[in-house]
């Protein structure tokens, strides 16, 4: 039963492997198109006014992401197309290495039988007609024949168990390539597909006060909405994301205590570096409590999607800056 779950799942497992070397092969047209649509973007801009530099610096940035992304997707497929090459040659050889194993063992089989069949009849004889010595060296030869064919019975068994253990084992080495390719495809596709855009950002002395125009010592809660752009809202839901403020002048990440639905706060041992929230969809609202003292003047918002280890990838549009100058805007 568990050698049949075996082979099954290294089937679906192949099977899988390919659809995936299809999807990702459409996700790499649909990126170069994307790349085309901006580089003709940036050649508008360049002729509309230099005013437009900054916008022109972001979408370069972005393209390059973008082509190291197709390029990263590319050898990700061929490295895939490559491993089911060989896990599927390994596969058939292995199939058919155990076929051939089984063939013999059935042969074998069938001469002992026949063996038995034989001995049988000459102990029948022997009894019917007594002292008679070549009956009783007949029946030691088929002994011995016997015994010799179950010795290369028990050698075969152990190949065939031998040659489906290591099928096993290659079925499940397919098993783990798919699992950690689905694993990259998904945060690949929420990487290279999701945006955030920014609805609302204002700084406050109290969670629900009047926002503030300038930094003050007051400014203790940073109020954000935003949304995360996907054709798909579905494979967000549940999946954790990281919004941090940072100090870019100094590149140091204002610390927040999470609080409780009451407004109370946790202890100050369990300060982050960010504030960590799960898609439940539509638009996010997080009230950031950032109490500290801060000492620059230019402060930006970044939003990094979380995977499984909790290793962070920045989105897409995934930054913002809200203070310049030490003024909001």
């Amino acid at each position: 039963m568990t050698r049949n779950l075996s082979i099954a799942l290294g089937s679906c497992a192949i099977v899988g492997l390919s659809f995936f070397s299809i999807k990702q092969v459409g996700s790499i047209v649909k990126k170069n198109e994307l790349l085309v649509k901006q580089d003709q973007y940036i050649s508008e801009l360049k002729m509309v006014s230099k005013e437009d530099d900054s916008v022109i610096v972001d979408l370069r940035s972005e393209n390059q992401v973008l082509k190291d992304q197709i390029h990263l997707l590319t050898d990700s497929i061929e490295y895939l197309n490559n491993t089911i090459a060989m896990l599927r040659k390994s596969s058939r050889q292995q199939t058919r290495a155990i076929s051939d194993v089984q063939s013999q063992l059935e042969l074998y089989q069938a001469r002992y039988e026949q063996l038995e069949l034989e001995m049988n009849e000459t102990k029948a004889t022997a009894i019917a007609v007594p002292n008679q010595p070549n009956e009783d060296l007949k029946i030691a030869k088929l002994e011995a024949e016997k015994s010799d064919l179950m010795s290369l019975v028990k050698e075969l068994e152990a190949q065939k168990l031998n040659y489906e253990t290591l099928r096993a084992e290659n079925e499940m080495e397919l098993l783990y390539k798919q699992s950690a390719e689905a694993n990259y495809q998904r945060i690949s596709n929420i990487m290279n597909n999701v945006q955030v855009q920014f609805n609302n950002i204002s700084i406050h002395q109290k969670r629900t006060s009047k926002s503030l125009k300038k930094i003050r010592k007051k400014w203790n809660y940073t109020n954000l909405e935003f949304e995360l752009v996907f054709d798909d809202p579905r494979i967000l839901m549940e999946q954790r994301f990281l919004v941090k403020i940072v100090d870019t002048d100094t590149q140091e990440i204002l610390k927040t205590i999470e609080e409780g639905e009451g407004g109370e706060k946790a202890f100050r041992d369990f300060e982050m570096d960010g504030a960590m929230i799960q898609f439940t969809g539509g638009k996010i609202n997080l009230s950031y409590y950032n109490h500290h003292q801060k000492t620059g003047q230019n402060y930006e918002v970044q939003v990094f999607f979380l995977d499984n280890a909790g290793k962070e990838y920045l989105l897409r549009h995934g930054t913002k800056q809200f203070i310049k100058n030490g003024k909001t805007v």
